[in-house]
């Protein structure tokens, strides 16, 4: 594998991971809203 591609890969899995975090985050917001509600 090209380094270029394996850099393109490593920057993809960052941007899911920090994609999996962010849903996760607004997921638990609209819960504890939803509790508080």
């Amino acid at each position: 594998m090209a380094p270029s591609v394996a850099k393109h890969l490593d920057i993809s899995e960052a941007m899911a991971v920090k994609w999996v975090r962010f849903i996760k985050f607004i997921d638990v917001r609209e819960l504890n809203l939803k509790k508080t509600a």
